[in-house]
């Protein structure tokens, strides 16, 4: 999984110091302020910071529901409240994970992904083990797809090989589309 922080937009301010690392300047970052000395630093480009995780997602599309166009759509003009619908939905999903997979709710993480579908603008919704390499979604991935084969329901379930992830998995990690 490939979290971004851009600092809200913002970006972070780097100078690269003579010993060649690189520091964040912004003094708001550090509890105790910058404790580096930055005389004679070299000012760099202000940049996002990214951290990749391998571990297991399970990534969700919810493009059949039963409402107009088939998604929650995020523009406001089109559905006022559809991103806080999604973020709630992510909330209820990781809330039974919890429960169904027996672990603390800050082992799993959930977010939304930026998605389009059929020209509306609304979000993937995933769940991520927030520790690395656990591997708890692949034989969920077989049951829930045993199961829906065995109920005969409309949804796909598919496992994506590594080639053709979303964004927001690992290169390393398997994904799942619900």
């Amino acid at each position: 999984m490939v979290e971004i922080n851009d600092n809200r937009g913002r970006l972070f301010p780097l100078v690269r110091l003579s010993d060649r690392s690189v520091v964040c300047i912004d003094d708001s970052l550090y509890e105790d302020g910058l404790q580096v000395k930055i005389d004679g630093a070299a000012a760099l480009p202000p940049v996002a910071i990214g951290d990749v995780r391998p571990t297991d997602v399970l990534v969700l599309t919810l493009d059949a529901l039963d409402l107009q166009g088939g998604v929650i759509p995020v523009s406001k003009a089109l559905l006022p409240a559809g991103m806080s619908a999604l973020w709630s939905f992510a909330e209820v999903l990781r809330r039974g994970c919890k429960a169904a997979l027996d672990v603390q709710p800050d082992e799993l993480q959930v977010g939304l992904q930026p998605a389009r579908v059929r020209d509306l603008g609304t979000c993937r919704v995933f769940v991520a083990d927030a520790l690395e390499k656990r591997g708890w979604i692949r034989p969920r991935a077989r049951k829930a797809r045993e199961a829906q084969a065995s109920a005969g329901r409309a949804s796909r379930v598919t496992l994506r090989s590594a080639s053709n992830l979303p964004p927001t998995a690992s290169a390393r990690s398997p994904a799942l589309t619900v």
